[in-house]
């Protein structure tokens, strides 16, 4: 039998509708790692710290993402899959790519590269407006670019090159 908890940043257990880091614990599972110090993988009373987030829902545990792919923005975690999921819902948005990009105020700055579907005219303006409406304020996009399905840069693994959009998104917003 395995035991799963998702808890905050102090290792709280974290309520319904909210996000963390998920945990488990239980007889199958190792007591520690080859040739690797225990402490920073196991909590104090047994728990592997997995690094992937979750997302209390009732009594599931969604996936959210890993916690390094997590953008970092005043003070508060967004996971980019989320915010992705959201615009590829919007009428004329084919794929949106979410990055962080350095902001000295917030830390990392929520930006989205988004390609349109064919014959598509996006209105930034309607597309924030709507993901205010459906997300939380600190995850809607603060700035946007609109890019072809040519222009996304591709890993020889055929994944997106986030570095890449990342890259893309501070030149065509002039960020450093």
């Amino acid at each position: 039998r395995y035991e799963v908890r998702v808890v905050d940043e102090a290792g709280t257990p974290v309520g319904d509708g909210e996000s963390g880091e998920i945990q488990v614990r239980g007889y199958a599972l190792s007591p520690g790692l080859h040739k690797v110090e225990r402490d920073p993988y196991y909590t104090a009373d047994g728990f592997y710290r997995t690094g992937d987030m979750g997302l209390i829902d009732g009594k599931r545990v969604h996936f959210i993402g890993r916690d390094g792919d997590f953008i970092k923005t005043a003070g508060s975690n967004v996971s980019p899959a989320e915010v992705e999921l959201e615009m590829q819902q919007l009428d004329g948005v084919h794929s949106a790519y979410v990055v962080g990009i350095p902001d000295a105020e917030r830390g990392q700055l929520v930006v989205a590269a988004v390609v349109p579907r064919d014959g598509a005219i996006l209105d930034f303006e309607a597309i924030q407006a709507e993901l205010r409406k459906r997300l939380s304020g600190f995850k809607v996009p603060r700035a946007y670019i609109a890019i072809t399905r040519d222009e996304v840069p591709m890993l020889p693994s055929n994944k997106v090159a986030r570095r890449q959009i990342e890259a893309m998104m501070r030149e065509r917003l002039q960020r450093p």
